[in-house]
Order: structure tokens, then C-alpha cells, then sequence
């Protein structure tokens, strides 16, 4: 094989892929022709191939800036750049900056929030943060994904990586968690904030489910860490349940089998 013939092949697919962007095997047959240059050609060769592969994803994910096989492919390709054959370097900066990039310019796009949530771990370890600057990541990270809820909070998407940041919070895991150092008082304080910060949107929004979903979770996320009763200890469940299950009729069978749970008729 040539590197002529890789790049013939790979060119046969890109108006295939414009046409069909969501097509896994038209994705699938890139793959394996790029693994085709990685061990058929010599590595100096094959290394551009995989470096212009990475620049057509970001003419596609220009193009279509929510294609969850375009971003997952990406993360194929950068995986391979990483590797010790093409010189072992993390791309953890570079590829964090081009998530912001992307979610600057569309905030609704699920599939960059969980890239985003996929780099975090390694960017933190990369960079060698102590826990104070481990911490201070954290709180930027929320401040920048608070703001997009303030914007749109109907958008669902804002809100999974919102609960990706609380379940950072509340995991002591060192191998996923952004801060595993955390007491339990700060932990309870930084959601407590939270809860506080999402209050205050019922003041303009008062039909969107998202916000009394993360009132109700978060809110028991706190009686696990501190170790009490829902029941007890949270005189508003009731009233958010209540509103969840108006506002969400489909999961009703979740919601009603949670009230019983908490015992909250």
C-alpha cells in the first residue's frame, strides 16, 4: 500500500460523508484505513495522514457541530496521535480548547459538553494541580456552565454537565474525581451553592423540569454525604416531586416509585 492509494481512498469517502455525516460505516471504513497507513507505511508518513484526518473532523463538526459520530471519532483519532508510535504527547490542551471553542460558539451541544467531561481528567493530571488549583478549576468550570444555564435553562444538555460537575463533588474517587480531597463540609457547601444559584431561577422559569430535578437530586445528594433523612431534613421535597411529576408524565412510574421510597405521599 502507498500512501497515494490511502489518500485516494480517504478522499473516495469525503463527499460520502458529507452527504451521510452520521453514517458509522463510512466512519468505520476511515478507520480502518487510517489503521491500514499506521502499520503499512513508515511512521513519519502515516503520522500526517492521522494529523489531516484530524482537520477534516473539524471541517465536519464546523459544518455540524453536534455530530456525536464526528466528536467520537475525534476522540479515535486524537488517541492514536497520543500514542508513543507518533511521538506520545498529550493532546489534552489543545483538544479542551477547541471543546470551548465549539461551545462558544453553540452552548446547546451535548456531544462537546461530555468531550469536555472526557478531557477534564486528564487535563487536571497533565497539568499537575494541587488541590487548591484542582479546586479552583472546579468552580471555574461552574461558573462557566452556570452561565449558560442562566441563558437557556430548557437546554438539557447544560444540565448533564452540570450534574457531571456535582457528581465530582460528591465521588471521592481519585481516578475521575477533579477534587477527591474535598471534605465532606466543603463538599456539602459547594452544592449548597449550587442548590442556591438554581433557586434563584425559579424566579423567572417556573416550568422547566430540569430545575426541580436538580433541586431534588442535589438536595439528596447532601443528606447522603451528611448522613440523614430525606424526610426529615428537606421540607421542600414534596413540593419539587410534585412539580416533577406535573411536568414530567412520561417517567411518572420513576417519580411516583421515588415518592414511596422517600415516603412522601
Amino acid at each position: 500500500m502507498t500512501i497515494d492509494t490511502v489518500k485516494s481512498e480517504l478522499m473516495f469517502t469525503v463527499p460520502l460523508l458529507m452527504e451521510h455525516p452520521k453514517c458509522y460505516w463510512i466512519w468505520n471504513y476511515r478507520m480502518w484505513m487510517l489503521d491500514q497507513a499506521t502499520n503499512l507505511l513508515p511512521t513519519s508518513i502515516s503520522k500526517t495522514v492521522w494529523v489531516e484526518e484530524l482537520a477534516l473532523i473539524s471541517k465536519m463538526l464546523s459544518r455540524d457541530e453536534r455530530n456525536y459520530h464526528a466528536w467520537a471519532y475525534r476522540r479515535f483519532v486524537v488517541s492514536q496521535l497520543e500514542l508513543p508510535l507518533f511521538g506520545g504527547e498529550s493532546m489534552a490542551e489543545s483538544e479542551f480548547e477547541y471543546t470551548t471553542k465549539r461551545l462558544q460558539s453553540n452552548f446547546s451541544n451535548f456531544s462537546a459538553w461530555h468531550n469536555r467531561s472526557e478531557l477534564i481528567p486528564k487535563l487536571v493530571k497533565l497539568r499537575s494541580l494541587d488541590t487548591t488549583a484542582r479546586k479552583e478549576f472546579l468552580d471555574a468550570e461552574f461558573e462557566y456552565i452556570n452561565g449558560a444555564i442562566n441563558l437557556s435553562p430548557e437546554d438539557q444538555s447544560l444540565w448533564y454537565y452540570h450534574q457531571f460537575l456535582v457528581a465530582n463533588i460528591t465521588t471521592t474517587d481519585t481516578a475521575t474525581s477533579i477534587v477527591p480531597d474535598l471534605s465532606t463540609a466543603d463538599r456539602v457547601a459547594d452544592i449548597q451553592r449550587e442548590i442556591e444559584g438554581i433557586k434563584d431561577l425559579l424566579e423567572d422559569y417556573t416550568d422547566v423540569n430540569w430545575i426541580y430535578v436538580s433541586l431534588l437530586e442535589y438536595s439528596l445528594a447532601i443528606c447522603r454525604l451528611e448522613k440523614q433523612s430525606p424526610k426529615e431534613n428537606l421540607t421542600e421535597l414534596p413540593q419539587w416531586l410534585g412539580k416533577i411529576k406535573e411536568l414530567d408524565h412520561l417517567q411518572a412510574g420513576r417519580w411516583n416509585e421515588l415518592a414511596a421510597e422517600l415516603q412522601i405521599s
